[in-house]
């Protein structure tokens, strides 16, 4: 990808700035936690099946519901996996949460065999978690796997509430999936009834997934997207599975790269970023993908400060000081057009950042611990460095991610 994004390459090359923080621990377990803000000064994140609140800006944390989660599966079948993948507010005060359900007939994982289910479900309370409605399955029949990413609700103009969520097709009745259609692309689905039912909107692109939605002044809906793909046909015969040349993975030990190589058709992921797209109308068509970081630097969120300034804090799963993963971020004064060449290192260890900004501009940030292995809700609480600082550095403008399908 670094061939085609030299720009990009460049930028994420340059030593990264550390920027302090203050690290708050919690005694809730999480995996793939989001945070949202409440109709007040409240902040709720999911750990687990439990939502907690905090209402100090992020400096302590309490319990404020258990979710019911129905995690039964037909008969016959077998249960793979359960998603608690993200929690939300409307505007109306109603909670929101939803899940995915993945189970098959028993058979190895494939997420495009026939036997392969991957079902979405949401939950609303209207009376702060004391009783839930039934689950409500997310889907029209389009797609017969939706679900799996971690995402968080976003309330949208008017008063409709929105969810960005990854869609694709598993084999049936007799019909594989041929190896050109083995991706996915998130959907933004949209309800107009405080969550009561759910419709599908625009895709937000092929290959996109663990989406986070921000709704600018102007209405615009931008979006940074986890940008994965494999290697298509049509694409050059140079480009490289990056994780080929990284000196943590053992290839000769990994039975994809012993099949594929570093230049095969369908093997490792040759994209593995943080992209943009924006829609202009409500989120029924948006924009092809800019990649906005580099490999190993995805499951971005976006804020946006009082002056206008928007923040994109993300994760990455590179090593760095004996440590893997951790969180950085990217600013910009413009709406996402161009944005700080500066990379600043926030925290090292943990996974799945996501970020809110309350009253005084402090941003809360908070991650799953699991490079300490406990998968605890660790938050940080942090400042965006001045605009005199971020523009010593200067900014890039982000390009199309080459070869985009679109």
């Amino acid at each position: 990808w670094a061939d085609y994004h030299p720009d990009l390459a460049q930028t994420f090359a340059r030593p990264k700035t550390p920027w302090n923080c203050q690290q708050v621990q919690t005694r809730f377990s999480a995996a793939q936690p989001v945070v949202v803000r409440g109709l007040k000064d409240e902040l709720i994140a999911n750990a687990g099946r439990t939502l907690v609140q905090s209402t100090d800006g992020g400096r302590t944390w309490r319990v404020l519901c258990e979710v019911p989660i129905d995690d039964s599966i037909p008969q016959g079948f077998k249960l793979l996996g359960l998603n608690l993948d993200g929690c939300g507010v409307t505007a109306k005060g109603t909670l929101l949460f939803h899940y995915t359900k993945q189970f098959n007939d028993g058979r190895p994982y494939d997420s495009y065999a026939e036997t392969f289910h991957a079902e979405c479900y949401v939950l609303r309370s209207t009376d702060r978690g004391q009783t839930w409605t039934a689950p409500v399955k997310l889907g029209d029949g389009k797609f017969n796997c939706v679900g799996t990413g971690r995402a968080r609700f976003v309330r949208l103009p008017g008063g409709a509430i929105g969810l960005p969520m990854e869609t694709w097709n598993a084999a049936r009745l007799g019909r594989p999936v041929p190896k050109s259609k083995h991706w996915f692309q998130a959907f933004l689905y949209v309800s107009a009834d405080d969550g009561k039912t759910w419709q599908r909107s625009g895709s937000l692109g092929p290959h996109s997934c663990e989406a986070d939605v921000l709704v600018l002044p102007s209405g615009r809906l931008l979006a940074a997207v986890r940008f994965q793909r494999k290697k298509l046909p049509s694409d050059s015969a140079e480009l490289a599975a990056p994780i080929w040349f990284d000196p943590d993975h053992a290839r000769d030990q990994c039975l994809e790269c012993q099949r594929f190589g570093a230049l095969g058709v369908g093997g490792h992921s040759v994209f593995k970023q943080t992209a943009l797209v924006a829609s202009d109308d409500g989120g029924r068509t948006w924009s092809a993908p800019q990649l906005v970081t580099g490999w190993l630097q995805q499951t971005g969120c976006l804020v946006r400060l009082s002056d206008g300034t928007l923040v994109l804090p993300f994760g990455h799963k590179t090593t760095v000081g004996g440590r893997r993963f951790g969180q950085r971020f990217l600013v910009s004064y413009d709406e996402g057009k161009t944005w700080s060449r500066t990379v600043f290192e926030l925290h090292h260890g943990g996974l799945y950042a996501n970020s809110v900004v309350v009253n005084d501009d402090t941003i809360v940030t908070v991650h799953d611990n699991r490079a300490a292995g406990d998968r605890g809700l660790n938050v940080l609480r942090w400042t965006v460095p001045s605009r005199e600082q971020v523009s010593k550095g200067g900014f890039f403008r982000p390009q199309r991610a080459a070869n985009d399908a679109r």
